[in-house]
């Protein structure tokens, strides 16, 4: 894969290269998957790594938000879960679903996973989250 090639992937934020190779912004020190959903940094201020250590190596630090130290990241999938077990257990009692659902969404503003980014990520992948569904057909019922 040429540097070009690599550039295009990273202003893509294709997925589909994660693992293949790295990239580091020298501006920042900080190093990325190809994938990450960062502005896409201008071409001069790039590094290519083959691997994390590489990049590592040469002094650059994981991104916080791709997590590229992590083998795989997926923010939100615990929360996702939960609400969909919140939903499974609560369903008959909108009242106590909403309890629950808040409780998680408080918990989540505390980990940084707030329940707006899930529902974006939801809305981005074309699915709807258990709780708007459930929440939907209560609506409906009344």
């Amino acid at each position: 894969m040429t540097d070009e090639e690599k550039y295009r992937a990273i202003a893509a934020c294709d997925a589909a290269c994660d693992g293949l190779f790295y990239y580091g912004v020298v501006t920042t020190g900080i190093y990325c998957r190809p994938s990450c959903p960062s502005r896409t940094p201008k071409r001069e201020n790039l590094r290519f790594f083959a691997s994390r250590e590489e990049a590592e190596a040469a002094g650059f630090r994981p991104c916080k938000r791709c997590r590229p130290d992590l083998d795989r990241f997926a923010p939100g999938e615990g929360a996702a879960a939960a609400v969909r077990q919140a939903v499974a257990c609560h369903y008959a009692d909108p009242q106590a679903l909403r309890q629950e659902l808040d409780a998680l969404e408080a918990e989540a503003g505390r980990r940084l996973e707030k329940a707006a980014r899930l529902r974006r990520g939801g809305a981005a992948r074309g699915t709807v989250l258990p709780a708007d569904e459930a929440l939907a057909a209560q609506r409906a019922d009344r």
